[in-house]
Protein backbone atom coordinates (compact mmCIF):
# COMPACT_ATOMS: atom_id res chain seq x y z
CA UNK A 1 0.00 0.00 0.00
CA UNK A 2 1.55 3.56 -1.11
CA UNK A 3 1.85 6.34 0.59
CA UNK A 4 -1.12 7.90 -0.73
CA UNK A 5 -3.36 4.81 0.44
CA UNK A 6 -2.47 5.42 3.28
CA UNK A 7 -3.11 9.06 3.60
CA UNK A 8 -6.42 8.22 2.46
CA UNK A 9 -6.58 5.12 5.04
CA UNK A 10 -5.88 7.68 7.71
CA UNK A 11 -8.06 10.65 7.02
CA UNK A 12 -11.16 7.01 6.77
CA UNK A 13 -9.85 5.85 9.93
CA UNK A 14 -10.25 9.82 11.59
CA UNK A 15 -13.68 10.49 9.77
CA UNK A 16 -15.27 6.85 10.16
CA UNK A 17 -14.08 7.46 14.53
CA UNK A 18 -16.00 10.65 14.54
CA UNK A 19 -18.83 8.89 12.65
CA UNK A 20 -18.93 6.08 15.24
CA UNK A 21 -18.76 8.55 18.67
CA UNK A 22 -21.89 10.37 16.92
CA UNK A 23 -23.60 7.27 16.13
CA UNK A 24 -23.14 6.20 19.92
CA UNK A 25 -23.57 10.26 21.10
CA UNK A 26 -27.04 10.00 19.24
CA UNK A 27 -28.21 5.87 20.14
CA UNK A 28 -27.35 6.54 23.80
CA UNK A 29 -29.28 9.63 23.72
CA UNK A 30 -32.17 7.71 22.11
CA UNK A 31 -32.33 5.30 24.77
CA UNK A 32 -31.90 7.74 27.55
CA UNK A 33 -34.76 9.04 26.32
CA UNK A 34 -36.95 5.80 25.95
CA UNK A 35 -35.91 5.02 29.44
CA UNK A 36 -36.74 8.07 30.86
CA UNK A 37 -40.15 7.86 29.54
CA UNK A 38 -40.77 4.54 30.41
CA UNK A 39 -40.03 5.89 34.35
CA UNK A 40 -42.30 9.19 33.73
CA UNK A 41 -45.21 6.72 32.44
CA UNK A 42 -44.05 4.41 35.45
CA UNK A 43 -44.60 7.18 37.78
CA UNK A 44 -48.16 8.19 36.05
CA UNK A 45 -49.15 4.75 37.18
CA UNK A 46 -48.40 4.35 40.52
CA UNK A 47 -49.69 7.96 41.28
CA UNK A 48 -53.23 6.77 39.36
CA UNK A 49 -53.23 3.32 40.98
CA UNK A 50 -52.83 4.86 44.61
CA UNK A 51 -55.70 7.78 43.80
CA UNK A 52 -57.58 4.90 42.96
CA UNK A 53 -56.67 2.79 45.63
CA UNK A 54 -58.03 6.28 47.88
CA UNK A 55 -61.05 6.86 46.63
CA UNK A 56 -61.71 3.23 46.68
CA UNK A 57 -60.87 2.52 50.11
CA UNK A 58 -63.08 6.07 50.61
CA UNK A 59 -65.98 4.41 49.29
CA UNK A 60 -66.05 1.45 51.48
CA UNK A 61 -65.12 3.07 54.56
CA UNK A 62 -68.32 4.97 53.56
CA UNK A 63 -71.09 1.87 52.97
CA UNK A 64 -69.25 0.54 55.86
CA UNK A 65 -70.22 3.53 58.25
CA UNK A 66 -73.59 3.46 56.28
CA UNK A 67 -74.49 0.41 57.30
CA UNK A 68 -73.39 0.73 61.12
CA UNK A 69 -75.85 4.04 60.88
CA UNK A 70 -78.39 1.71 60.32
CA UNK A 71 -77.38 -0.73 62.51
CA UNK A 72 -77.74 1.52 65.13
CA UNK A 73 -80.62 2.93 64.21
CA UNK A 74 -82.12 -0.10 63.87
CA UNK A 75 -81.08 -1.18 67.67
CA UNK A 76 -82.10 2.16 68.76
CA UNK A 77 -85.60 1.91 67.62
CA UNK A 78 -85.91 -1.85 69.15
CA UNK A 79 -83.89 -1.40 72.21
CA UNK A 80 -80.28 -1.93 72.21
CA UNK A 81 -78.56 -5.01 73.36
CA UNK A 82 -75.60 -5.78 74.49
CA UNK A 83 -75.32 -8.38 71.62
CA UNK A 84 -76.75 -5.85 68.91
CA UNK A 85 -73.93 -3.56 70.65
CA UNK A 86 -71.36 -6.18 69.63
CA UNK A 87 -72.55 -6.78 66.08
CA UNK A 88 -72.42 -2.60 65.43
CA UNK A 89 -68.70 -2.59 66.71
CA UNK A 90 -67.92 -5.39 64.76
CA UNK A 91 -69.53 -3.91 61.40
CA UNK A 92 -67.47 -0.89 61.72
CA UNK A 93 -64.72 -2.85 62.26
CA UNK A 94 -64.94 -5.12 59.52
CA UNK A 95 -65.75 -1.50 57.10
CA UNK A 96 -62.32 -0.17 58.29
CA UNK A 97 -60.63 -3.14 57.64
CA UNK A 98 -62.21 -3.68 53.90
CA UNK A 99 -61.13 0.02 53.39
CA UNK A 100 -57.05 -0.33 54.72
CA UNK A 101 -57.18 -3.57 52.70
CA UNK A 102 -58.11 -1.97 49.40
CA UNK A 103 -55.82 0.97 49.98
CA UNK A 104 -53.08 -1.13 51.11
CA UNK A 105 -53.13 -3.18 47.92
CA UNK A 106 -53.40 -0.47 45.68
CA UNK A 107 -50.10 0.76 47.06
CA UNK A 108 -48.95 -2.49 47.03
CA UNK A 109 -49.16 -2.25 42.98
CA UNK A 110 -48.56 1.17 42.87
CA UNK A 111 -44.86 0.32 44.24
CA UNK A 112 -44.21 -1.83 41.71
CA UNK A 113 -44.22 0.79 39.40
CA UNK A 114 -42.29 3.03 41.85
CA UNK A 115 -39.28 0.26 41.46
CA UNK A 116 -39.92 0.24 37.68
CA UNK A 117 -39.34 3.81 37.13
CA UNK A 118 -36.52 3.63 39.62
CA UNK A 119 -34.60 1.13 37.56
CA UNK A 120 -36.01 2.92 34.01
CA UNK A 121 -33.82 6.23 35.65
CA UNK A 122 -31.09 4.13 36.34
CA UNK A 123 -30.85 2.67 32.70
CA UNK A 124 -30.99 6.06 31.56
CA UNK A 125 -28.16 7.33 33.12
CA UNK A 126 -26.28 4.17 32.41
CA UNK A 127 -27.43 4.49 28.81
CA UNK A 128 -25.89 7.88 29.03
CA UNK A 129 -22.78 6.91 30.45
CA UNK A 130 -22.33 3.68 28.14
CA UNK A 131 -22.61 6.04 25.27
CA UNK A 132 -20.17 8.84 26.11
CA UNK A 133 -17.42 5.72 26.93
CA UNK A 134 -18.22 4.22 23.50
CA UNK A 135 -17.69 7.91 21.57
CA UNK A 136 -15.08 8.46 23.36
CA UNK A 137 -13.69 4.90 22.42
CA UNK A 138 -14.71 5.26 18.97
CA UNK A 139 -12.45 8.97 18.51
CA UNK A 140 -9.36 7.17 20.11
CA UNK A 141 -9.42 4.20 18.18
CA UNK A 142 -9.94 6.35 14.92
CA UNK A 143 -7.74 8.69 15.77
CA UNK A 144 -4.31 6.29 16.75
CA UNK A 145 -5.40 4.73 13.04
CA UNK A 146 -5.38 8.28 11.82
CA UNK A 147 -1.99 8.36 13.30
CA UNK A 148 -0.62 5.14 12.46
CA UNK A 149 -1.20 5.10 8.62
CA UNK A 150 0.02 8.62 8.41
CA UNK A 151 3.07 7.42 9.86
CA UNK A 152 3.08 4.70 6.91
CA UNK A 153 2.33 6.69 4.51
CA UNK A 154 5.54 9.34 6.12
CA UNK A 155 7.43 5.84 6.34
CA UNK A 156 7.36 5.40 2.81
CA UNK A 157 7.57 8.81 1.16
CA UNK A 158 10.95 10.35 -0.29
CA UNK A 159 11.37 12.69 3.44
CA UNK A 160 11.32 10.11 5.39
CA UNK A 161 13.94 7.79 4.07
CA UNK A 162 15.80 11.30 2.81
CA UNK A 163 15.18 12.26 6.51
CA UNK A 164 17.36 9.13 7.79
CA UNK A 165 19.77 9.32 5.31
CA UNK A 166 21.02 12.93 5.02
CA UNK A 167 24.21 13.39 6.56
CA UNK A 168 24.53 16.76 9.28
CA UNK A 169 25.85 19.80 7.10
CA UNK A 170 30.11 19.81 7.05
CA UNK A 171 30.63 23.88 7.38
CA UNK A 172 34.27 24.82 7.78
CA UNK A 173 35.05 20.57 7.75
CA UNK A 174 37.81 20.59 5.66
CA UNK A 175 39.56 24.18 6.76
CA UNK A 176 41.47 25.32 9.89
CA UNK A 177 40.37 27.56 12.33
CA UNK A 178 43.75 29.71 13.38
CA UNK A 179 43.23 31.89 16.49
CA UNK A 180 45.79 34.58 16.70
CA UNK A 181 46.06 37.23 19.31
CA UNK A 182 44.71 40.84 18.50
CA UNK A 183 44.35 44.19 20.20
CA UNK A 184 42.03 44.62 23.57
CA UNK A 185 39.57 46.04 21.60
CA UNK A 186 38.67 43.54 19.49
CA UNK A 187 38.31 39.74 18.71
CA UNK A 188 36.94 36.73 20.70
CA UNK A 189 37.92 36.69 24.59
CA UNK A 190 39.39 32.71 25.32
CA UNK A 191 40.41 32.54 29.30
CA UNK A 192 41.45 36.27 29.64
CA UNK A 193 42.91 36.68 26.13
CA UNK A 194 41.70 37.68 22.95
CA UNK A 195 41.95 35.98 19.90
CA UNK A 196 40.56 37.03 16.30
CA UNK A 197 39.03 33.46 14.94
CA UNK A 198 40.19 33.70 11.04
CA UNK A 199 39.82 30.55 8.38
CA UNK A 200 42.60 29.21 6.54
Amino acid sequence: MGGTANLFMAGNSLISGVAQADAARIQGEAQQAAFEMNARLAELQAEQIRDTGDIASSRARRKANLAVSAQRAKAAASGQSAAQADLIKESAFIGELDALTIKNNAYRQAYGHDLKAVNDKHSAALAKAGSEFKARSSLIVGGLNAVGFTAKAYEKSDGFRNFFKRKPANVGADRKMIMRPVSPNRGTDVFGFKFDSIFD
